[in-house]
């Protein structure tokens, strides 16, 4: 039942009281940041249109936009 519900020994769990009994589950644990090789800055440093292939873009449909 444990691997059903993805607990394992030493797992971090949260308990709350609910209608009937408690809530166990998994305690979501913080994810470490990534480092990136790249700045943003760095990937589009001289990119244009033509480089970006803009022209190869379809047009955007009207129900698309949400309008």
């Amino acid at each position: 039942m444990s691997e059903a519900a993805r607990l394992k020994r030493g797992t971090v769990v949260t308990v709350a009281v609910v209608d009937g009994g408690l809530l166990t589950k998994p305690k979501p644990m913080p994810r470490k940041p990534v480092a990136f090789p790249y700045s943003e800055a760095e990937l589009v440093l001289g990119l244009d249109p033509a480089k970006a292939h803009a022209d190869d873009l379809p047009a955007m449909l009207t129900s698309e936009r949400g309008d």
